[in-house]
């Protein structure tokens, strides 16, 4: 698991059943690609919820286009 941050490691030796969510990723694409690609690698049964304006291009990815929320609205 060379390459992967420490904290990675402890998710995936952990046995943590908890969900792990990257938002934003379209700021730090190469990064998140990368840790992305790791820990697919790493692990079998691992899903990783990310959003971004930007695909990761990771293999396995899921693309799913959301429509923009609505704007609020201000005041009373």
């Amino acid at each position: 698991m060379s390459g992967l941050p420490s904290g990675a490691v402890t998710f995936l030796s952990g046995g943590i059943e908890d969900s792990t969510k990257l938002d934003n990723c379209e700021h730090v694409i190469g990064a998140a690609a990368e840790l992305c690609a790791g820990l697919l690698a790493a692990a079998d049964d691992v899903t990783i919820p990310a959003t971004s304006r930007e695909p990761l291009a990771v293999a396995g990815e899921a693309r799913y286009r959301l429509a923009p929320r609505p704007a609020r609205r201000r005041g009373p």
